[in-house]
């Protein structure tokens, strides 16, 4: 994850269907406050130094502008972790959407959210 004021790299394996449905809920419209798109991995139950990523998408604005929140932890030394936001919209979402389904498929190697 990155932004302009923050960065952080880290991984986890995921199981190819579960990165599949997080995808298949971008293409959801409209994303609204009370069903935010989250994806989240990690251990156990999700929490503390358990959680190793977790990204979720939900309305910023009137305008269509969407918030995107971040948490990314090292996946070895779990208390070593970044948290972010930064602003997207549906056209960058679409096309996130759209390199997960290639990324599942094995035509990329990586999805990027762009944010504005």
């Amino acid at each position: 994850m990155e932004t302009d004021r923050f960065s952080g790299k880290g991984g986890f394996c995921a199981q190819w269907q579960d990165v599949q449905e997080f995808g298949e809920a971008l293409a959801r419209f409209p994303i609204t406050e009370g069903q935010p798109v989250v994806a989240q991995w990690g251990f156990n139950l999700l929490e503390s130094d358990d959680l190793i990523i977790r990204l979720e998408i939900a309305p910023a604005d009137s305008r269509g502008n969407l918030a995107v929140r971040f948490e990314v932890a090292d996946d070895v030394e779990p208390q070593y972790r970044a948290r972010g936001a930064f602003l997207t919209n549906y056209p960058e979402l679409a096309t996130f959407h759209r390199d997960i389904g290639q990324l599942i498929k094995g035509e990329v190697e990586e999805a990027v959210l762009t944010g504005i």
